[in-house]
């Protein structure tokens, strides 16, 4: 038994922040923030909350009134919740107009949370059921304008999956290493983190859950079609692919244009690929995730068979 996604969209905020608007205010340039990072620019959300995105990003997964009858279970992933409760997947169950015999739950993993939520929903639904998960973040609103080293990484967005409960494989592989000082962030407070070691972490703790998935799953990375990662920086991406001797041509990135959006970050790359047109057949993927916890998680399933026309929201 495991878990396919069939259907997945986004929300990116319409401002959209190049690298030349902190060459204003810290001592950077877009030279120096491209080649240490891949990121050219990231939307920042002004005028809207993390809900805000969740909605617009869930309402795009063009749910039929024969799915509702389906999904038993709303996931949201976020460390940005403009609400202490209710939780925003709660929030989310009105908005799409979902049956009350719904399971609704946020989770905050961090950067980790999207691949949290699909264990959790492995775990929760049963065959022929269906689930939503969405990752959203307003991070933005959490940076130290002052900090060159955090500010520069961030931004907002959103994206959304529903997955079905079937026979497809899924093998999945968590971790936890208690730290409350590389990466953190303390209510009324900004963002913090130490970017040396959360680099060591996320090198190290990418390449060894991708390997334990495979060994789980009992399959080779020839098997696989698409290492989805967070997308936290181009430079970690190509050391876990360099050091998995795995082609970086299978590790796609979005972050050039999406900065580092947390748990957001792999819908919003799975939602890119599917434009793309790399979904119009079912793709074995592995996702990945890491960040503050510390934490990790990777999973490996089937995505697809997605097409344009059924992505279009109801009217």
């Amino acid at each position: 038994m495991g878990l396919r996604i069939v259907h997945v969209s986004d929300y990116l905020p319409e401002k959209k922040v190049a690298n030349s608007f902190f060459q204003k205010i810290l001592n950077t340039s877009d030279e120096w923030i491209r080649s240490r990072t891949g990121i050219v620019g990231r939307h920042f959300a002004e005028n809207l909350t993390t809900s805000d995105m969740a909605i617009e990003a869930a309402k795009g997964l063009a749910i039929t009134p024969e799915m509702k009858d389906k999904i038993s279970c709303v996931l949201h992933a976020s460390f940005t919740a403009d609400f202490i409760m209710p939780s925003i997947a709660a929030v989310l169950q009105g908005a799409l107009e979902l049956p009350e015999e719904v399971l609704c739950m946020d989770i905050n993993m961090a950067c980790t949370g999207f691949v949290g939520g699909l264990i959790l929903l492995d775990g929760l639904l049963n065959e022929g059921e269906m689930g939503i998960l969405v990752g959203t973040e307003k991070i933005s609103s959490k940076l130290n304008y002052e900090d060159r080293g955090t500010a520069i990484l961030f931004g907002d967005g959103s994206g959304a999956v529903l997955v079905e409960k079937n026979s497809t494989p899924f093998a999945s592989i968590y971790g936890t290493r208690s730290n409350k000082d590389d990466l953190t962030l303390i209510e009324g407070e900004k963002l913090t983190m130490k970017g040396q070691a959360v680099f060591k972490f996320a090198t190290e703790v990418g390449a060894s859950s991708i390997k334990a998935v495979l060994e789980k799953a009992q399959i080779s990375k020839d098997d696989v079609d698409f290492f989805v990662c967070h997308q936290a920086n181009e430079r970690i991406l190509d050391y876990i692919a360099h050091k998995l001797e795995i082609s970086p041509l299978l590790f796609p990135k979005s972050l050039s244009e999406t900065g580092n959006v947390s748990a957001a970050s792999i819908p919003l790359l799975l939602a890119k690929l599917k434009r793309e047109g790399q979904f119009l057949e079912k793709k074995r993927v592995v996702l990945t995730g890491f960040g503050a916890g510390l934490c990790w998680a990777s999973v490996y399933m089937e995505v697809g068979e997605m097409h344009d026309s059924e992505q279009t929201p109801e009217d």
